[in-house]
């Protein structure tokens, strides 16, 4: 019996995402009594409330819910980091705006990005959505 490393995509897969990006939906999911410290900003466009997922509009306007959908993978420079998955049509334009990319396959996308580096990157043309993502995960499958 064989055994070898198999590499599932478990950021695509919990993400729910279509490559082509029209199965990207997602429920604003709350438990009851869950409250919010901020308001919705003003800052964010309608056209970046419509590319981001509503766990990173409420990282985007100061919310301090925090689930294990949106946490932090980490931090630069003393920002949080999250790790994202884009659904865009031009890897270039982002690169382009200064925002590095992870991984790139056609147009779907990762990144570990700032919430500064989220809310640019939701402001690039060609852009379609940007949600939150589980990192990779390598697991054994014996044959």
């Amino acid at each position: 019996m064989r055994s070898r490393l198999v590499v599932v995509p478990l950021l695509v897969l919990l993400a729910g995402a279509t490559v082509g990006g029209m199965g990207c939906t997602e429920r604003e999911e709350r438990t009851p009594g869950e409250e919010t410290a901020a308001t919705p900003d003003a800052s964010l466009t309608s056209v970046q409330r419509q590319r981001l997922a509503p766990p990173l509009q409420r990282v985007l306007t100061g919310d301090t819910v925090q689930t294990d959908r949106v946490r932090p993978v980490g931090d630069r420079d003393g920002d949080p980091v999250y790790s994202v998955l884009i659904v865009a049509s031009d890897a270039g334009a982002l690169r382009d705006a200064g925002l590095a990319l992870t991984n790139v396959h056609d147009s779907l996308l990762t990144a570990r990005w700032t919430p500064s580096d989220i809310r640019r990157a939701a402001s690039v043309e060609g852009v379609r959505r940007i949600r939150t993502g589980t990192p990779l995960q390598l697991q054994r499958r014996g044959r």
